[in-house]
C-alpha cells in the first residue's frame, strides 16, 4: 500500500502489463483519495486508462505525467540536452543511428547475397521490428527516469498542494504514452 509518494519505486517498479497497471491505479486511487481528492479512471482508445484528478475543462494548471512503464531495446534511456538546437540535433543522431545499423545490415545481405531487393526487405523488416519494440518491447526494468519520476512528483505536489487551490489544478496520469 502506497504511504507517499516515493512507495512508488519501491512497491510498483514497472507497470507494464494489464495486471500490473490495474494492481497500480487500484493502490493510487486509494492514495490520492485518502489525500482527500475525488479520482477518476478515464478510458480511452487501446485500452488506455487514465487516472484523472480534477476537472480539465476548468483547471487553471494541468500537471500530467505517464504511468506506464516504457518498453526497453536494450539500450538505456538517455537524457537530452534543453537547448533546441542540441536537441534536435540529438534526435537525428539518435534516428540517424538507428537507421545507419538497420540500413547496415540490410546493405551487408543484400550485398553478400547479391540480391538488392533482399538487402532492401532486410533494412525495412530490422527497421519495422526495432520501431515495434520501442512500443511494445518488454518493460524497462531501470524506469525511475522514465517515468517513476514523473508519477512521484505529480504525487507530491497533489499531496502538497494547499486545499485552497486544489480546484485551480486538474492532475492527470497517462496510460500509453508512447502510443
Amino acid at each position: 500500500m502506497i504511504t507517499k509518494p516515493m512507495d512508488v519505486l519501491e512497491q510498483f517498479p514497472v507497470r507494464k502489463t494489464k495486471k500490473q497497471k490495474a494492481a497500480f491505479r487500484g493502490d493510487i486511487q486509494r492514495y490520492i483519495e485518502g489525500q482527500g481528492y475525488q479520482v477518476r479512471i478515464e478510458e480511452g482508445s487501446l485500452g488506455a486508462r487514465n487516472i484523472l484528478v480534477g476537472d480539465p475543462e476548468r483547471a487553471k494548471y494541468l500537471v500530467t505525467a505517464h504511468y506506464d512503464t516504457p518498453a526497453s531495446i536494450g539500450i538505456p534511456n538517455f537524457i537530452t540536452p534543453c537547448n533546441p538546437v542540441f536537441f534536435f540535433l540529438f534526435q537525428f543522431l539518435i534516428i540517424g543511428g538507428i537507421l545507419a545499423l538497420t540500413g547496415g545490415l540490410g546493405m551487408l545481405i543484400g550485398a553478400l547475397a547479391k540480391n538488392r531487393v533482399l538487402g532492401m526487405a532486410v533494412f525495412y523488416v530490422v527497421y519495422m521490428v526495432t520501431f515495434i519494440l520501442m512500443m511494445i518491447g518488454p518493460a524497462n526494468r531501470n524506469n525511475a527516469n522514465d517515468n517513476t519520476s514523473g508519477v512521484v512528483t505529480v504525487l507530491e505536489i497533489l499531496s502538497t498542494l494547499p486545499e485552497n487551490l486544489r480546484g485551480q489544478v486538474c492532475f492527470v496520469l497517462f496510460d500509453l504514452e508512447e502510443l
